[in-house]
Protein backbone atom coordinates (compact mmCIF):
# COMPACT_ATOMS: atom_id res chain seq x y z
CA UNK A 1 0.00 0.00 0.00
CA UNK A 2 2.73 2.48 0.91
CA UNK A 3 4.54 1.63 -2.32
CA UNK A 4 1.40 2.67 -4.21
CA UNK A 5 1.31 5.94 -2.30
CA UNK A 6 4.92 6.66 -3.22
CA UNK A 7 4.11 5.89 -6.85
CA UNK A 8 1.23 8.40 -6.68
CA UNK A 9 3.65 11.06 -5.47
CA UNK A 10 6.00 10.31 -8.34
CA UNK A 11 3.13 11.07 -10.73
CA UNK A 12 1.94 14.20 -8.92
CA UNK A 13 1.29 17.05 -11.29
CA UNK A 14 1.38 14.83 -14.38
CA UNK A 15 -2.16 13.51 -14.16
CA UNK A 16 -5.17 13.76 -11.90
CA UNK A 17 -3.80 11.10 -9.57
CA UNK A 18 -4.96 10.50 -6.04
CA UNK A 19 -6.53 13.42 -4.18
CA UNK A 20 -4.43 12.96 -1.03
CA UNK A 21 -1.29 13.97 -2.94
CA UNK A 22 -2.40 17.59 -2.58
CA UNK A 23 -2.47 17.60 1.24
CA UNK A 24 0.08 14.94 2.25
CA UNK A 25 3.68 15.34 1.22
CA UNK A 26 6.49 12.89 0.59
CA UNK A 27 7.93 13.50 4.07
CA UNK A 28 4.73 12.32 5.70
CA UNK A 29 4.55 9.26 3.45
CA UNK A 30 8.04 8.19 4.53
CA UNK A 31 7.19 8.91 8.17
CA UNK A 32 4.00 6.87 7.92
CA UNK A 33 6.02 4.01 6.49
CA UNK A 34 8.18 4.24 9.61
CA UNK A 35 5.12 4.34 11.86
CA UNK A 36 3.70 1.25 10.16
CA UNK A 37 6.97 -0.62 10.57
CA UNK A 38 7.09 0.43 14.22
CA UNK A 39 3.55 -0.86 14.78
CA UNK A 40 4.60 -4.15 13.20
CA UNK A 41 7.67 -4.39 15.43
CA UNK A 42 10.00 -4.10 12.43
CA UNK A 43 12.31 -1.67 14.19
CA UNK A 44 15.23 -1.73 11.73
CA UNK A 45 12.96 -0.75 8.85
CA UNK A 46 11.17 1.80 11.06
CA UNK A 47 14.45 3.41 12.10
CA UNK A 48 15.54 3.69 8.48
CA UNK A 49 12.26 5.28 7.38
CA UNK A 50 12.02 7.65 10.34
CA UNK A 51 15.64 8.75 9.90
CA UNK A 52 14.86 9.45 6.24
CA UNK A 53 11.77 11.47 7.19
CA UNK A 54 13.82 13.49 9.70
CA UNK A 55 16.47 14.15 7.04
CA UNK A 56 13.78 15.28 4.60
CA UNK A 57 12.39 17.65 7.21
CA UNK A 58 15.82 18.99 8.05
CA UNK A 59 16.59 19.80 4.43
CA UNK A 60 13.18 20.68 3.02
CA UNK A 61 10.91 21.79 5.84
CA UNK A 62 12.93 22.79 8.92
CA UNK A 63 10.03 24.85 10.28
CA UNK A 64 7.85 21.76 10.89
CA UNK A 65 8.83 21.29 14.53
CA UNK A 66 5.65 19.40 15.43
CA UNK A 67 6.36 16.73 12.82
CA UNK A 68 9.98 16.53 13.92
CA UNK A 69 8.93 15.85 17.52
CA UNK A 70 6.45 13.19 16.40
CA UNK A 71 9.07 11.41 14.30
CA UNK A 72 11.70 11.69 17.04
CA UNK A 73 9.33 10.18 19.60
CA UNK A 74 8.66 7.25 17.25
CA UNK A 75 12.37 6.83 16.66
CA UNK A 76 12.98 6.77 20.41
CA UNK A 77 10.32 4.06 20.76
CA UNK A 78 12.12 2.02 18.11
CA UNK A 79 15.35 2.16 20.07
CA UNK A 80 13.50 1.26 23.24
CA UNK A 81 11.93 -1.78 21.56
CA UNK A 82 15.44 -2.81 20.50
CA UNK A 83 16.56 -2.62 24.13
CA UNK A 84 18.64 0.51 23.50
CA UNK A 85 17.24 2.56 26.38
CA UNK A 86 20.19 4.97 26.46
CA UNK A 87 19.84 5.80 22.77
CA UNK A 88 16.06 6.12 23.20
CA UNK A 89 16.69 8.64 25.96
CA UNK A 90 19.13 10.61 23.81
CA UNK A 91 16.53 10.90 21.06
CA UNK A 92 13.84 11.59 23.66
CA UNK A 93 15.85 14.50 25.06
CA UNK A 94 15.91 16.08 21.61
CA UNK A 95 12.18 15.59 21.20
CA UNK A 96 11.44 17.06 24.62
CA UNK A 97 13.64 20.09 24.04
CA UNK A 98 11.96 20.79 20.72
CA UNK A 99 8.49 20.19 22.16
CA UNK A 100 8.94 23.15 24.47
CA UNK A 101 8.86 25.45 21.45
CA UNK A 102 5.50 24.05 20.34
CA UNK A 103 3.21 23.90 23.38
CA UNK A 104 0.92 21.20 22.00
CA UNK A 105 -1.18 18.85 24.14
CA UNK A 106 -1.11 16.20 21.40
CA UNK A 107 2.69 16.32 21.28
CA UNK A 108 2.85 16.10 25.07
CA UNK A 109 0.59 13.06 24.88
CA UNK A 110 2.88 11.43 22.30
CA UNK A 111 5.90 12.07 24.53
CA UNK A 112 3.92 10.72 27.47
CA UNK A 113 3.73 7.39 25.65
CA UNK A 114 7.53 7.32 25.52
CA UNK A 115 7.71 8.30 29.19
CA UNK A 116 5.40 5.42 30.11
CA UNK A 117 7.33 2.96 27.93
CA UNK A 118 10.50 3.81 29.85
CA UNK A 119 9.03 2.53 33.14
CA UNK A 120 10.79 -0.88 33.02
CA UNK A 121 14.13 0.94 32.75
CA UNK A 122 13.41 3.32 35.63
CA UNK A 123 16.43 2.25 37.65
CA UNK A 124 18.83 3.64 35.03
CA UNK A 125 20.17 7.13 35.68
CA UNK A 126 19.67 8.43 32.16
CA UNK A 127 16.07 7.19 32.19
CA UNK A 128 15.44 8.91 35.51
CA UNK A 129 16.90 12.11 34.05
CA UNK A 130 14.64 11.96 31.00
CA UNK A 131 11.58 11.16 33.10
CA UNK A 132 12.37 14.13 35.36
CA UNK A 133 12.80 16.39 32.34
CA UNK A 134 9.46 15.12 30.99
CA UNK A 135 7.85 15.91 34.35
CA UNK A 136 9.28 19.44 34.32
CA UNK A 137 8.33 20.10 30.69
CA UNK A 138 4.78 18.86 31.15
CA UNK A 139 4.41 20.76 34.43
CA UNK A 140 5.33 23.94 32.52
CA UNK A 141 2.77 23.08 29.81
CA UNK A 142 -0.14 22.95 32.25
Amino acid sequence: MLDAVQADFALAGRDEGSPYVSYVDAVEVVAQRGACYLDLGMTDAAITALAEALDLLRTGAPDRARDRVRYLSRLAKCYLLDGEAERACQVGHGALALSQTIGSARITERLGELDAALAPYGQLTYVQELKELFRLVTADAT
